[in-house]
């Protein structure tokens, strides 16, 4: 734990957006043939096409820090802010916020976040995005199991997430079930990204409805998955969200 940094990418693909406040994730081992809407070839990719790139954070700590300057200010980011975006100094997550994998619940409290301010464009008004790092995770492959990350906010967003190897490539999918997690268009969606076991990161694939399957693919082995899951806060504002971001793997 705390010895891999939360990876970095090519930022979050968003398709459509909303949130609500606090996030769920769970493992799942359903069929990726019931589920991706593209056959895995050797290139790499995923199983949906989005739009919109939002920066986030990377190469954040994967521990509990003992302050906020201890945090990378600035940090690294997955892609350059838009023109009249901001990104705050580090704060550090609240006591209250706690993670819960396979039913074993653990603290994420005192770890690095960070508030992004997109601003208005056309028809969408300004809204912030905080983003709460959850640091590493175990979870198993091909294993159904239960992870329940909850914030200091006033929701909940369930999902099913699961990691494993086929047809020569590293998968990490993720799917929502439940909850107050973010399927509309107007702020980010919750994300799903393999990496493989030589540290090279798919595309992420973000998570537009309920109860279908979104996958991340790489050649190679998996190493772990990347997840997010955005929420409102409070629920019902559409103006502000908070994200959770985690690494989950048989080895963290």
């Amino acid at each position: 734990m705390g010895k891999y940094t939360l990876p970095r990418t090519t930022g979050i693909l968003v398709s459509s957006f909303a949130i609500s406040a606090a996030v769920l994730l769970v493992a799942s081992s359903s069929s990726i043939a019931a589920t991706s809407s593209t056959t895995p070839d050797t290139g790499g990719g995923s199983t949906t096409s989005s739009s919109v790139q939002i920066p986030h954070p990377v190469e954040l700590p994967t521990a509990p820090v003992a302050s906020a300057t201890d945090c990378p200010n600035p940090p690294e980011i997955s892609s350059p802010l838009p023109v009249g975006a901001t990104l705050s100094a580090p704060s550090l997550t609240p006591s209250g916020t706690t993670e819960s994998v396979g039913g074993v619940t653990k603290s994420a409290a005192s770890t690095c976040e960070y508030t992004l301010t997109m601003p208005a464009t056309g028809v969408n008004p300004q809204y912030t995005i905080r983003y709460v790092n959850y640091g590493n995770s175990y979870l198993a492959l091909n294993t159904v199991t239960p992870v329940a990350a909850t914030n200091y906010y006033d929701g909940i967003c369930y999902t099913n997430v699961e990691i494993f190897n086929g047809w020569g490539d590293a998968f990490a999918g993720q799917e929502l079930t439940s909850g107050y997690c973010n399927t509309y268009s107007n702020g980010p969606l919750g994300t799903a990204m393999a990496v493989n076991t030589n540290l090279k990161s798919a595309f992420s694939v973000s998570e537009g409805s309920f109860h279908t399957w979104f996958w991340s693919y790489v050649p190679g082995g998996i190493f772990y998955g990347y997840f997010s899951e955005c929420l409102e806060v409070p629920v019902g504002n559409p103006h502000a969200f908070v994200c959770s971001i985690g690494n989950y793997g048989p080895l963290l």
